[in-house]
């Protein structure tokens, strides 16, 4: 269900950490007070599935700084990706280039006990919010979600996925898919610093709980997604 792929070092995850950190004016707050944060224009937060204006003029501010700033790390990523799956790869000309995820404790943390739970069990359905001319090319046999983990805090840090597919809860209600959940097995795959993690992003996962305890903790990760089409990968997030 997930593999990984080595692509960093432990110097090059610090130099992707030192670019991440010195342009932090441009860190997005996703919830007041939390100490989470994006950088980049994921489509899940950016897009409507009827209107994508919000995104494309956010890919037109962030795709030349995150050039600018990881250009080698892209490089490098994309020639993995490409000797994985013997096939070439390029970054979707119309879509955010992959981001970043940032978790860091701050004095605010203790005051939300819930932040620990982790994230919501899911699918990565964000593909469905590309435009029609793109996703009539998508074959949901060959989608991959990836994550690269730039800062690892614990042991902890990592990816939780169940054996459930998003095929097999078309219209079940929530109720009815967290029963499927709690019947299917779990199974939690740990990061590690400078590990390209793959999976299709189409069996149910989540953030496990706990993933920053103690000051100084962080958990970086390198965000995106690909799809296989005209004899090619094509990355965006």
């Amino acid at each position: 269900m997930l593999e990984y792929v080595n692509l960093l070092n432990e110097t090059e995850c610090l130099e992707v950490r030192y670019q991440i950190y010195s342009i932090r004016n441009l860190w997005e707050q996703l919830e007041p007070l939390l100490p989470f944060f994006i950088l980049g224009s994921p489509i899940y937060k950016q897009a409507k599935a009827d209107n994508l204006k919000l995104y494309e003029q956010k890919i037109k501010v962030f795709n030349p700084i995150m050039r600018e700033h990881f250009r080698w790390l892209y490089e490098k990523l994309s020639n993995a990706l490409a000797k994985k799956f013997k096939k070439p790869t390029h970054y979707l000309k119309t879509s955010a280039l992959p981001g970043f995820h940032i978790l860091i404790w701050d004095d605010d943390y203790k005051l939300h006990p819930s932040w620990g739970v982790g994230s919501p069990p899911h699918c990565d359905s964000q593909y469905k919010l590309l435009n029609s001319e793109t996703l009539k090319e998508i074959n949901l046999d060959k989608v991959i979600t990836f994550t690269l983990a730039v800062r690892v805090a614990n042991s902890n840090c990592g990816l939780d996925m169940w054996d459930l597919h998003d095929t097999e809860v078309s219209g079940l209600s929530q109720t009815e898919i967290k029963k499927l959940l709690n019947s299917r097995k779990k199974t939690f795959y740990p990061y590690q610093a400078g590990q390209l993690a793959l999976q299709s992003g189409l069996y149910f996962h989540r953030v496990p709980p706990f993933q920053i305890v103690k000051p100084g903790d962080e958990r970086i990760t390198l965000q995106g997604h690909c799809f296989f089409s005209q004899d090619a990968w094509h990355i965006y997030w």
